[in-house]
């Protein structure tokens, strides 16, 4: 008496069409995190590089909104450590 043959099926061989299901899964997670999430966050950065003046802002680009923020800091006073924590964390 022979022994039965034991048949392996590795999992590599997929079904047709089992990875496009998964991106269709993932499409509305996907399209959340780019409305809510990247899209402001463009937006933020397009505006931070804007124009101003005293009360409002000018579509154009300028680094006006850096300078104002790190303008002071070259030199050692009582604000200096605010200086230092914006130059390492921006």
């Amino acid at each position: 008496m022979s022994a039965p043959a034991i048949t392996v099926h590795s999992g590599a061989a997929k079904a047709p069409g089992r990875g496009i299901a998964a991106w269709w899964q993932a499409l509305p997670l996907t399209a959340v995190f780019v409305l809510f999430f990247l899209i402001p966050l463009a937006l933020i950065l397009m505006v931070s590089f804007w124009d101003f003046n005293e009360y409002e802002l000018l579509p154009a680009f300028t680094f006006k909104n850096y300078i104002s923020v790190f303008e002071g800091c070259g030199s050692l006073s009582e604000s200096g450590d605010l200086c230092t924590t914006f130059r390492t964390y921006l």
